[in-house]
């Protein structure tokens, strides 16, 4: 995850500099999960909230690469931008001056992570579904152009709905019903999420089969090895993609998933919505969430008819890599004999900076 964590009681915190004091990095947190003040996430919506962090982060992350030479390697490699869909200006500017600027990176291929994932799964057409940790996006994609007009975002009133809603939920309940995990209760929560949460095909049948036996019953070791029991949670939690509003308390204007689903669907060309509704790419790690591709075929076949969708055929491609499509997706771009018309080079930033209203990724109409 890209988090920080600050270490209790840093001598001279105060005074010094971020970086010239012990911190550990995303998977390290995990190692240490007692001896931080606070686990700072430095992105939040694919917004980049602290730039001081994530310089550090993404030094860290460079340190990390085999055979990479930051002196040389910079004045050589060209970097994929994956962007979050309507990513604002300021934040896309920040980029190109933290790149070229401060990292002196050769040029710049800046990509929407929904059209990487697509590429990622050897598809040029589809509409791919990303869930990510702190928002969902939908992008259609028709023969390698995406169609902006159409694109969407799952938004509320207070903010977007995630895996990270997900998480934040089983700890509520957690709390509710009595349980105390200290300052690792977070990554505890992602556990149970992981490990034992599901999407169930018909939810009050499912309530019905939980009332009525322990047979959905799980047990979970927590970390001083006792044993707590996780039922109706297990399905509840992946209900919140679908019914946010009524699971978070906060007005999802979008509605559910599902709901975001099929009205992109609608607002597609009509002679495209076969085409998509036979290839919904899903990609980050909430959607491999078991039942997460059936109820979304059940949900779009059974709530779209002819004549909106000609032929009434829903085909939900899940597969194993589908935490890593849009990364995937961007090494496969970077690899690419792109044309001057999408990379952006260091000489040309630092001659005239850069338009901004110059489209950012390949095909985007």
């Amino acid at each position: 995850p890209s988090m920080i964590g600050r270490p209790k009681n840093s001598p001279n915190a105060v005074f010094q500099p971020q970086h010239e004091f012990k911190c550990h990095i995303g998977e390290e947190l995990h190692q240490f999960p007692f001896r931080y003040d606070e686990f700072k996430p430095i992105i939040s919506c694919g917004i980049v909230q602290d730039w001081d962090e994530m310089i550090i982060l993404l030094e860290y992350c460079l340190k990390k690469v085999p055979k990479f030479d930051m002196q040389e390697g910079k004045y050589t490699r060209r970097v994929v931008l994956n962007e979050p869909l309507l990513n604002p200006i300021k934040n896309k500017q920040k980029w190109f001056e933290i790149l070229f600027e401060y990292f002196e990176f050769h040029s710049l291929v800046p990509q929407v992570q929904p059209l990487a994932a697509l590429y990622a799964s050897g598809r040029t057409t589809g509409l791919v579904l990303d869930v990510g940790e702190d928002c969902t996006q939908i992008l259609p994609v028709y023969d390698g152009y995406a169609l902006s007009n159409v694109m969407n975002k799952m938004r509320s009133w207070g903010g977007r709905v995630g895996g990270g809603d997900l998480t934040k939920f089983v700890a509520n309940l957690k709390y509710e019903s009595g349980w105390e995990f200290s300052n690792s209760g977070r990554e505890i929560s992602k556990k149970i999420k992981e490990r034992l949460a599901y999407v169930a095909p018909n939810y009050w049948k499912e309530v019905e089969l939980n009332a009525e036996s322990s047979q959905l019953s799980r047990t979970f070791e927590l970390p001083d090895k006792t044993t707590i029991t996780i039922d109706d949670l297990r399905f509840k939690c992946g209900e919140v993609l679908f019914r946010p509003s009524e699971f978070l308390g906060v007005d999802y204007v979008d509605g559910g998933i599902d709901d975001l689903l099929i009205n992109t669907l609608l607002k597609s060309p009509i002679d495209c919505r076969n085409d998509f509704s036979n290839n919904i790419v899903l990609c980050g790690g909430t959607a491999l969430m078991p039942g997460f591709k059936e109820r979304l075929e059940l949900e779009v076949q059974s709530r779209i008819l002819p004549p909106h969708l000609p032929t009434p055929k829903v085909n939900v491609i899940q597969q194993v890599e589908s935490s890593y499509l849009s990364w995937i997706g961007g090494a496969i771009i970077g690899s690419l004999g792109l044309t001057t018309h999408y990379i952006f080079s260091r000489e040309g930033y630092m001659e005239s900076g850069v338009d901004i209203n110059r489209p950012y990724s390949l095909n985007l109409s």
